[in-house]
């Protein structure tokens, strides 16, 4: 199984997810002296596939160096499908895994259905806040519903990149890495858009001093304070409003990071006007393709049902946040509810939903023979792909 993110590769033979690899490619030079990439070359972007060569040489990473498989002893594959995959794009996908990875059999399945599956169900709605790109989609039966599905204008990147310009203006000059760093270690929701607007009009605050401990009682380190990020089992955690805290850099280097720049990072999902993009904030959209379905009568279903997923829903405090945004757009006798994992199921079950589902999809698809095989490749060519999967 494999699943092809923005910013990273997952791929192993079972649930636990032991290979993630970064899905982009440095190139060296002599002009750097070999020491430091001259160019970097992003596989995916948007949700596609950008860079195919690049493409090439991450799978050729993960299957044969990660999974350790051996030429001419390729197994069966399985492989997650961004929302909005265009029939080009799966059957150039399919091409070069029979062609140049030799694969024996190969499924390929939408990652809002296996994100669904990962945690039980079979209909949903699926709120995917990914690096590249963020996707609302509207799952029933199992089947994906692209024509009542949504993809926003913006992914967790753009944040990025804002984040860095508002370090900018403070004379702190960080790198895409350091700043997605961060962005992972502080990123926070206010309660409200009210509570936000009362934050940035309190201006900058100090951090909190540390607090001595006792060996026998270590506390939290101050550097990284819980801001109510979700975890697998349990969903929603109780609201911790942002706050102006020091973090620490992997290279050692420090930097404050304010309370408000905190909460403009998780605000900026709901009004992507702050960081200059006219597009509908996650809340809207998800409201926007329920109460627009087909379907009135599977309508309070998807919206009792909303599975968070992707990089985003760590954003500190982003479940409840989300849950309640929704509450204003929707009529009194709906409700909107956050679906949690199993507690069975690996804490990072919602970071890596497609990929978890897929594990356990990749099993039944095996023991039914849904696999297209090399065989009826070479006999129906690309195009087969789309009459088992």
């Amino acid at each position: 199984m494999i699943d092809m993110g923005a910013l990273e590769a997952n791929a192993d033979h079972n649930i636990c997810c032991s290979q993630i690899t970064p899905s982009i490619v440095h190139e060296f030079g002599s002009s750097s002296g070999g020491a430091e990439p001259v160019a970097i070359r992003h596989a995916v972007r948007d949700g596609d596939v950008a860079d195919w060569d690049a493409l090439e040489s991450i799978l050729q990473h993960c299957l044969y160096g990660g999974l350790g498989w051996e030429h001419g002893e390729e197994g069966f594959l399985l492989m997650c499908e961004p929302l909005f995959t265009s029939r080009q794009g799966r059957e150039l996908m399919s091409q070069l895994l029979f062609e140049k990875f030799n694969v024996a059999g190969l499924f390929i399945q939408d990652n809002s259905v296996l994100s669904l599956f990962a945690v039980g169900r079979l209909t949903g709605c699926v709120v995917d806040l990914g690096h590249g790109k963020m996707t609302v989609a509207p799952v029933t039966e199992g089947q994906a519903q692209t024509q009542g599905a949504r993809k926003l204008g913006f992914g967790g990147s753009q944040i990025t990149s804002y984040f860095q310009q508002m370090l900018g203006q403070r004379g702190i000059e960080t790198s895409e890495v350091d700043a997605e760093y961060l962005k992972e270690q502080c990123a926070a929701c206010s309660e409200t858009s009210e509570a936000f607007r009362s934050l940035l009009d309190a201006g900058p605050t100090s951090p909190p001093q540390p607090k001595p401990t006792s060996p026998a009682s270590p506390a939290t380190s101050p550097t990284h304070p819980t801001t109510g990020a979700a975890t697998a089992s349990t969903g929603p955690q109780p609201f911790q409003p942002p706050t102006t805290a020091i973090h620490t850099l992997p290279d050692g280097n420090t930097i404050t990071v304010q309370a408000s720049e905190s909460a403009t990072l998780g605000e900026a999902f709901f009004d992507p006007g702050l960081i200059g993009i006219d597009e509908f904030g996650v809340a809207e959209a998800v409201c926007d393709a329920v109460l627009n379905f087909g379907d009135p009568s599977v309508r309070r279903l998807l919206m009792e049902n909303l599975l968070v997923c992707g990089g985003g829903m760590r954003v500190g405090n982003m479940l409840v946040r989300l849950q309640r945004e929704c509450g204003l757009f929707v009529p009194p006798s709906m409700q909107a509810g956050i679906c949690s994992a199993p507690e069975y199921m690996p804490d990072s079950t919602l970071q890596y939903a497609p990929w978890m589902g897929g594990a356990i999809v990749a099993k039944v698809v095996a023991q039914h023979g849904h696999y297209v095989t090399k065989m009826e490749y070479e006999d129906g060519g690309p195009a087969m792909i789309h009459r088992k999967c």
